[in-house]
């Protein structure tokens, strides 16, 4: 069968809209395809952006919108190169491959020929328009990498699960001029680039962005009208199914989330007095690897300010928090400093309180104070975080990694067979969470650091009785060019 005409092409192309309702059938009624309003606008936004990412309830036809826009591309553009992705191989197989099929056996008969279907190869004999699709579980996405072409468009099918470090390899195969990504899902998880890309002012200047909520399909024929009656009823309007599957919008208090999204956002925003009889608490993040060392300073329940550098020469970042501390006015000077004195962190944590600051170690990987509650310290310095923010009277900066590190962490009970721990909660490890958003929680830590020394901040003699010399404390400026330690 030969190619659509030039004329006909030349107008899909334009109008992908007319594509989509002169080519496919109903596959109820036989007539023509009837779109929801935002199939519209998501066909304008693909043929006008290079990045568009959509976040859906469910059953609004966002499988069926990627088959369409599949095939209008294979249709519309000379050698254009699909190439669809998704977490797992089941949801290739079973959602959007299987919802290509279903679409060309819906074409006009004319057209259908065209297209040759294979199990994860969709291609037009004679011409170099072709769909793949390949699977792109944690650690295994070899299949992405390498990939540049003219008209080359990305599908990232259930993008919320999807790992950063595999958008890391879409995203470097955009090179080419002209490459597009698709990212469309349900708004499960708050964290993550697909997150990222509805939340981030910085994403946002980049990424063409559509919500649709259930509410939206009023009058399809295709959708569940009693689907949103079902769901009030099943999990109610304040669970995250209801905002995600419903509403089409991240869940403020995600179901395993260790800390609830929504009383984060509130802590961007509000606005608060300082509590009076505070003294300020810092947390210190020393960096591992090619993480960031930060230092939170945090007076009771504002943080002030963040520092964050990338240093690989330790002495050089404890310098750097001396530095802090003495210059830091003897009124404001912190009551602790807690540091995460795991691996390297430990003998940086000692050096420091040698040299006269308020150190207070603080060991993640130590059983808690409460067993029964909490595995380990991490666990429970991450729960300290969850009262801090249910106090609904805190304020942090307005930054978009440290809202994403803060919500990204999930918390379970393992599954074991020790007993003694009762039903104590567990925090997803690190490895796992830089994986998903693409890097490690230092900002979250630190922050959370800040408040495991609690004893200290009302502990009004505590610098003057048993730090001497730390009030009132001269020492010589340091030169340009030179050390803390070379000014002694």
């Amino acid at each position: 069968m030969p190619p659509p005409s030039i004329e006909n092409t030349v107008r899909w192309r334009r109008n992908p809209e007319s594509f989509v309702t002169e080519l496919f059938r109903d596959p109820k009624t036989g007539g023509p395809v009837k779109l929801a309003p935002w199939h519209g606008e998501a066909l304008a936004a693909v043929r006008d952006s290079d990045r568009v990412s959509v976040r859906a309830a469910r059953g609004v036809g966002k499988t069926a919108m990627l088959a369409w826009l599949c095939l209008y591309r294979l249709t519309c553009y000379s050698d254009a190169f699909n190439v669809f992705t998704a977490p797992r191989r089941e949801q290739m197989s079973m959602a959007a491959w299987r919802e290509i099929k279903k679409w060309i056996a819906l074409m006009d008969p004319h057209m259908r020929d065209n297209f040759e279907v294979q199990s994860s190869r969709i291609f037009m004999p004679g011409l170099r328009n072709e769909a793949v699709a390949t699977t792109v579980g944690s650690g295994n996405y070899e299949g992405l990498q390498g990939i540049h072409d003219m008209n080359l468009m990305f599908f990232v099918d259930e993008a919320n699960g999807v790992a950063d470090n595999v958008m890391d390899v879409v995203l470097g195969s955009t090179t080419t001029s002209g490459t597009k990504i698709l990212l469309a899902g349900n708004p499960r998880q708050s964290a993550g680039l697909f997150f990222r890309t509805h939340v981030s002012k910085s994403h946002q200047k980049v990424w063409r962005t559509i919500r649709v909520s259930a509410f939206d399909m009023e009058g399809m024929d295709f959708y569940n009208p009693g689907y949103i009656e079902e769901m009030r009823q099943t999990w109610g309007e304040q669970s995250w199914q209801w905002s995600a599957y419903v509403l089409g919008e991240f869940p403020t208090e995600q179901e395993d989330a260790v800390i609830p999204l929504g009383h984060i956002r509130d802590a961007v925003g509000r606005k608060a007095v300082p509590l009076e009889g505070y003294h300020p608490v810092w947390g210190f993040d020393p960096a591992a690897g090619g993480d960031r060392s930060v230092l939170v300073k945090r007076r009771a329940n504002i943080v002030e300010d963040i520092v964050s550098w990338r240093e690989r020469d330790q002495a050089v970042s404890m310098d750097k928090v001396r530095r802090h501390f003495w210059d830091t006015p003897d009124k404001d000077k912190p009551a602790a400093i807690v540091v995460d004195a795991v691996g390297m962190g430990a003998p940086i944590a000692d050096v420091l309180r040698r040299d006269g600051l308020p150190i207070v170690h603080w060991v993640s990987s130590e059983n808690s104070t409460h067993k029964t509650l909490y595995r380990n310290k991490r666990a429970e310095m991450w729960h300290l975080g969850r009262e801090w923010f249910e106090q609904q009277t805190v304020v942090i900066p307005d930054d978009d990694e440290l809202v994403e590190e803060l919500a990204a962490p999930i918390r379970f009970v393992p599954k074991d067979t020790n007993t003694s721990y009762g039903t104590a909660y567990i925090v997803e490890a690190k490895d796992e969470i830089k994986e998903r958003i693409g890097r490690s929680t230092d900002l979250a830590d630190a922050l959370l650091l800040s408040l495991c020394a609690k004893w200290r901040e009302r502990d009004a003699d505590y610098l003057r009785e048993r730090l001497p010399g730390v009030y009132g404390r001269k020492r010589k400026p340091t030169p340009a060019g030179a050390t803390w330690m070379s000014a002694i």
